[in-house]
């Protein structure tokens, strides 16, 4: 989350404090992706790690809390689904509220 919402009790105020550690940690992390080739024998478990972080953190920041403009959030989306084209997957077992749904063969 980059934001954190403080409120000041003797005055009622709100206020946002911005954490550019989160920004900053999300442009290490689709750096990475910019560093990466394509080779004929490229397997997608060699470069898995990477692009699972960049899914991660740029979720973070595509959520409605976000600083970020809409017009960022829709090029986060862009390559949101860039990254599930490429095999990082959608959503995870643990981000279903704890409800495992398996759908393989039985």
């Amino acid at each position: 989350m980059s934001t954190v919402l403080f409120h000041n009790h003797s005055t009622g105020d709100s206020m946002t404090k911005l954490n550019t550690y989160s920004i900053y940690d999300l442009a290490v992390r689709v750096h990475i992706l910019l560093q990466i080739t394509h080779t004929e024998e490229m397997k997608l478990g060699e470069v898995y790690w990477p692009l699972l972080q960049a899914k991660i953190v740029l979720q973070s920041f595509s959520e409605t809390e976000s600083i970020f403009s809409p017009s960022l959030k829709r090029a986060i989306g862009v390559l949101l689904r860039s990254l599930h084209s490429c095999g990082v997957p959608e959503r995870f077992p643990w981000e279903d509220g704890g409800q495992y749904a398996y759908s393989g063969a039985t």
